[in-house]
């Protein structure tokens, strides 16, 4: 998979492993210049433009015939990326993915993406550094490995959560619902006030965090003005509009706790994951409003990165 964008320091040399004969590699430059430039200018739109530059990070999912993986490579790589988006939410840009195919000489399974961060931190110049790679390398696992979580919905949450941090949502509303959406998975508000409910749940959870502002109060309200009226088919940002400055920090700020909220969850004892998992529709509600404040190796060193 190559990249438009993909900040490393390189302070320690590629490869770098994330999962399972999945590596953060150096972008195989030479390759690409043995191949038909039409090729590589599809994989890797602008390739052969003077003055594009060249990312030199990609993706390569190493397979042979010993190779007994049972997923997807592209999977692999969209697992990847969320991990490395959830461990530090910098930004990329993704252009496409091929195969070498087995003369080694040409491309096969040739596949544009052309996908951005919707969100980046706009006051930090975030590079990933090796120790960023293992920590994603850990998350990558466990975004695989869909049996060992135990909270069922905490598989949803990971599943819009990844789909809006990729990039595949190309429209705000769309993506805005989807990081609430990935919120209720987690904390399942119920009755007549689920925005205070979840305001409230999610207060709890992150209150080792220093945010900026009073989370539950603006969860509440931004569940109320803004994830109401958009579920509800009010129109706000039109089409190829820019979208205005308090809603890009109103995303900001939700991506965070999404991202915050998923490394708090991954970060709990099995058991109560499991317990959540198992207990009915009443007692989840209890268990959910006495959940411990988040604790946990992958919130170790995080901090929201929103204003």
């Amino acid at each position: 998979m190559l990249f438009h964008s993909f900040p490393y320091d390189f302070e320690v040399d590629l490869p770098l492993n994330l999962l399972s004969d999945v590596y953060l590699d150096n972008t195989p430059q030479g390759f690409l210049e043995s191949v038909e430039s039409a090729l590589a200018d599809f994989v890797l739109p602008g390739y052969h433009l003077p003055g594009m530059g060249l990312t030199h990070c990609s993706l390569r999912y190493c397979c042979d015939n010993n190779n007994k993986n049972k997923f997807d490579p592209t999977y692999l790589f969209f697992s990847s990326i969320s991990a490395l988006r959830l461990q530090s939410p910098n930004n990329l840009s993704i252009a496409g993915k091929f195969k070498i195919d087995q003369s080694c000489n040409d491309m096969d399974d040739i596949e544009l993406f052309q996908l951005d961060s919707p969100w980046s931190p706009s006051d930090y110049t975030l590079i990933y550094s090796a120790d960023d790679i293992r920590s994603a390398s850990q998350l990558s696992n466990i975004l695989i490995q869909e049996p060992a979580i135990g909270y069922k919905r905490l598989t949803t949450a990971i599943i819009y959560f990844s789909q809006i941090t990729c990039g595949f949502s190309k429209s705000y509303q769309l993506a805005y619902l989807g990081l609430f959406a990935c919120l209720e998975a987690l904390f399942v508000p119920d009755g007549s006030y689920k925005g205070k409910t979840l305001g409230r749940r999610i207060s709890n959870f992150l209150n080792g965090f220093n945010f900026p502002f009073d989370i539950s109060s603006w969860v509440e309200d931004e569940y109320r003005t803004g994830r109401n009226k958009y579920a509800h088919g009010v129109l706000d940002i039109n089409p190829n509009t820019k979208i205005r400055d308090s809603r890009i920090i109103a995303f900001g700020r939700l991506h965070e706790i999404a991202r915050l909220c998923l490394l708090s969850f991954f970060s709990l004892d099995k058991s109560i994951l499991q317990n959540l998992s198992e207990c009915g529709k009443n007692t989840l509600q209890k268990e959910l409003d006495n959940l411990p404040e988040a604790s946990g190796k992958y919130i170790s060193n995080q901090s929201p990165f929103c204003s």
